[in-house]
């Protein structure tokens, strides 16, 4: 409620606080002296909170400890900013602005989504298989999808030659290792983190006879969210690193890689359809670019956001290490307006 000598009671104006922009205009003299209880802002009617994820039974001390060490590392100031915030638009691929009461903060929603994702990745160890979601076309193979990324950094940085020869057998060395090292894990990957590979027959190219040889298949992942489905394109340098990060020795270290990597591609942003890339190519030749394009812009506003609001636990470290930062008080902003 407003003064009865303010400008917006006797007009009776109604602004729409969760519209970009609405802090500019949104406030008058009698509530910068009231700021201080403006209550925070009602959730958007258009976010659909997503169900609350319990944790599965484990009896494991390394993951009980990992668990607890969540708990221990909450922040449950910045854990209600979030629960009460309203979404206020993307910045780019990376932050995006949302508001909370009088307070405009800019969050890093990637680093926000990876962590939500350990956490769903932990909280879901040793899930059943309804937890799996099939892939398509009879699965990934493995080592072709490796060999791709290690391709690819070969020819960022090779010139072509005898060496470019020479990386090639590298690579295709490198990605056999990789390969066979989630092989040797691959029961434990399906058991404990839903993660299904398959040693499966498949057709040799380049062969008329129809011989075959036997291919380590990704066949399924977890689903640790509903609704979400990583993108296809971070795949292989998951993959990579998921044989290569991880700690197969010890047992924490171990459960704990897993689950980091898994948070690193789910959190990962999709690319846009090539319809709205022809549309970005558009703005670009029309001086207008956009840091963040149109799919990635409703990922995170319509699935990225509502999980991070109301299923994540905020580390301590993320109100001080710029993951979420305080850009502005709504209530200064009308000063700064006042004397323009």
């Amino acid at each position: 409620q407003h003064a009865p000598d303010c400008e917006y009671a006797k007009a009776n104006k109604q602004v729409d606080l969760s519209a970009p922009g609405a802090f500019a205009t949104a406030l008058c003299r009698c509530q910068i002296q009231r700021g201080h209880t403006l209550p925070p802002l009602p959730p958007s009617n258009t976010v659909v909170r997503p169900k609350r994820i319990k944790p599965t039974e484990c009896s494991y001390s390394s993951v009980q400890s990992l668990r607890t060490d969540l708990g221990n590392r909450a922040h449950s100031g910045l854990a209600s900013k979030l629960r009460d915030s309203t979404f206020v638009g993307c910045v780019s691929r990376n932050r995006s602005l949302i508001q909370w009461g009088i307070e405009l903060l800019m969050i890093d929603h990637f680093e926000l989504a990876r962590e939500l994702f350990y956490q769903l990745a932990l909280a879901k160890f040793g899930s059943t298989e309804e937890n799996i979601a099939t892939l398509g076309g009879g699965g990934v193979d493995v080592r072709l999808a490796i060999e791709s990324v290690l391709s690819s950094d070969d020819e960022d940085g090779n010139t072509p030659g005898s060496q470019s020869v020479s990386a090639t057998d590298t690579n295709i060395e490198l990605a056999e290792q990789a390969t066979r090292c989630l092989s040797e894990h691959a029961d434990m990957l399906k058991e404990y983190f839903s993660i299904r590979m398959e040693h499966k027959k498949m057709p040799i190219a380049d062969t008329n006879g129809g011989d075959s040889e036997v291919r380590l298949m990704l066949t399924g992942l977890p689903v640790l969210l509903e609704g979400h489905s990583p993108t296809p394109h971070a795949l292989p340098i998951f993959l990579l690193r998921l044989a290569t990060e991880v700690d197969w020795k010890e047992e924490k270290p171990c459960f704990e890689g897993v689950c980091t990597e898994l948070g690193a591609y789910y959190a990962d942003i999709p690319f846009q359809d090539d319809e709205e890339s022809a549309t970005n190519v558009e703005e670009v030749k029309n001086d207008n670019p956009e840091l963040i394009d149109a799919a990635a812009k409703r990922y995170v506003q319509h699935v990225i956001y509502p999980a991070i609001s109301f299923l994540l636990v905020p580390p301590k470290e993320f109100a001080s290490d710029g993951t979420v930062v305080k850009l502005a008080l709504l209530t200064s902003l009308y000063k700064v307006f006042e004397r323009c």
